[in-house]
């Protein structure tokens, strides 16, 4: 206990430098209680900085808060967004958590070319994206499927940096869903509208 507790006062201080990843550590620190009393007011604040930060676990994390409304307001676009940055910097969990955002029409984001893209991307070896594969296997259309690979054969050839977080920066996924002529979520938003 004694060494968490000094090991949570070092991760502290880098946090409050500014280093992101002390800053996920820190929010990890504060909701499991480890070395410090739980605090989930505390682990939220130190999660969204680090995902600011640009720490991909953190903007997985804070991307799926927001998603679903977990001790934050929700807000889908946002934690889609987050979990899209933590995506193209090769974290397969998110890219696997939005494939399954895009099979089901839960949070009105179904784009089966883009579950198929995200399940592709993860690789071979894991097992939620060969059933969410098989999921969208069974429902895609033909041409959607064929887009969908020549995304995929895009993104491995020439891997998108991720935005840098302005407003005018063009969401790199959404680039390659227009250069494919597949529809981006707006797009599917609208039609659905």
């Amino acid at each position: 206990e004694k060494n968490l507790a000094k090991a949570f006062e070092w991760f502290l201080k880098a946090a409050e430098q500014g280093d992101a990843v002390a800053q996920r550590h820190v929010a990890d620190y504060y909701d499991e209680g480890k070395g410090v009393e739980k605090d989930p007011a505390k682990k939220r604040h130190w999660v969204k900085k680090s995902a600011a930060g640009g720490d991909a676990i953190s903007q997985k994390v804070f991307g799926l808060m927001q998603i679903i409304g977990e001790e934050v307001e929700k807000n889908v676009e946002q934690g889609v967004a987050l979990l899209k940055q933590a995506a193209i910097k090769g974290d397969i969990d998110a890219r696997v958590r939005l494939g399954i955002l895009h099979v089901n029409d839960e949070h009105g984001k179904k784009n089966l070319p883009l579950a198929y893209f995200w399940f592709t991307v993860v690789g071979e070896n894991n097992q939620l994206a060969k059933q969410g594969l098989a999921t969208v296997n069974a429902e895609i259309k033909p041409d959607e499927m064929l887009r969908a690979l020549d995304m995929v054969s895009d993104f491995k050839n020439n891997p998108p940096k991720p935005s840098d977080g302005t407003p005018s920066a063009e969401d790199p996924i959404d680039a390659l869903l227009k250069k494919h002529g597949a529809k981006t979520g707006d797009e599917l938003e609208a039609a659905n509208r």
